[in-house]
């Protein structure tokens, strides 16, 4: 991001409002305020409502007429569902290449190709939402928060009262869709939080009795975000295992560091509980230990306890398993490789 347009976006954040053209004409788009917000909700919950009277779809029947309609199939619906896990385990790999110049191209390949995969699903997915009565609830929702906060550039309001988002306004279409397109990205907000000069400024911030001298319930959405991801950057960079400098401004290798990091903390949240059910010490010290999952979610987090060389190990029994049928635990492929080390250990 240049320099410039960096200082534009962070004059935005702190004064909550952003100088915009409509049809030639200058307006100011104003964020909400706490009141202005509780207001928005009444409108969508109103507006959802009033739908539902209608007639129009709930998210069960939007889905079922996409499919009857032949835009939607189980076979998107299962990409989607699992594009967002093959880009998590891409972005792992990404960082794990850290040092590997040539695979990480590749893998960069492969990780934008998925996000432009899962980008184009999500958009056909969402192109009927307008018939939902979700769709129709959150766009007038939208609507009276862009209108609320559309002045002239003298600061004085286009619409007064609360009941301008009922008409049919063209100004107000306008004004919504250029509110949507100038949505800071969450990868614009990174750079910021990361880098001078809002970076000198958040330093300055424990010197002062608030950073944008609103109570928290007041800042904007985009006040929270640079917070939210400001502090993310603190904590990162106090970690003990803190990247380097090529991973930390690099946000999908950095996702592949934070992703490791929820894991391991996850992994060790388990078995810390399974300490708590193991009490007796030559169970816990055992080659194997066997715990009974109620579901499949407690399944896959006992799963998640053995490391490369146990699971290594399970593939290898059940190939084993499948070609022979039964074995005795001497006959299992990694018994027979320990004793064979062994008997060459005694035999050296």
């Amino acid at each position: 991001m240049d320099q410039f347009k960096k200082e534009l976006y962070i004059s935005r954040i702190i004064t909550g409002f952003f100088r915009c053209k409509i049809n030639g004409k200058v307006f100011l788009l104003k964020q909400p305020d706490r009141h202005t917000r509780h207001i928005a909700q009444e409108i969508f919950i109103e507006s959802f409502e009033e739908a539902e009277l209608e007639g129009l779809y709930n998210q069960q029947e939007l889905e079922f007429f996409m499919y009857s309609n032949n835009v939607w199939d189980d076979e998107k619906e299962k990409q989607i569902v699992q594009m967002p896990k093959d880009i998590e385990e891409l972005k792992v790999r990404l960082f794990e290449a850290t040092f590997k110049t040539e695979e990480r191209k590749t893998i960069r390949k492969m990780l934008k190709i998925a996000k432009e995969t899962f980008s184009s699903l999500y958009k056909e997915k969402s192109a009927y939402n307008h018939l939902s009565c979700e769709g129709i609830a959150s766009m007038d929702r939208m609507r009276y928060l862009v209108g609320k906060g559309l002045s002239f550039e003298d600061g004085t309001r286009v619409w007064e009262g609360d009941d301008f988002w009922k008409q049919t306004e063209p100004l107000l279409e306008d004004a919504t869709s250029v509110f949507i397109e100038n949505k800071i990205s969450d990868s614009n907000f990174r750079e910021i939080a990361r880098t001078d000069p809002w970076r000198s400024t958040w330093s300055c911030r424990k010197s002062e009795a608030s950073l944008f001298g609103v109570p928290a319930v007041d800042l904007t959405e985009e006040q929270k975000s640079i917070i939210i991801w400001s502090s993310l950057y603190d904590n990162i960079y106090e970690h003990p295992e803190s990247p380097v400098e090529e991973v930390l401004e690099d946000d999908d290798m950095l996702d592949g560091w934070l992703i490791l990091q929820r894991r391991k903390r996850t992994k060790k949240g388990v078995e810390t509980g399974v300490d708590g059910l193991i009490r007796n010490d030559k169970i816990r010290n055992s080659k194997e230990i066997f715990l009974i999952a109620e579901s499949m979610e407690d399944a896959k987090k006992i799963e998640s306890l053995n490391d490369m060389s146990a699971r290594m190990i399970k593939k290898e029994r059940s190939q084993a398993l499948k070609k022979h049928g039964t074995l005795a635990e001497e006959n299992m492929p990694d018994s027979v490789r320990d004793i064979q080390m062994q008997m060459n250990a005694g035999g050296s």
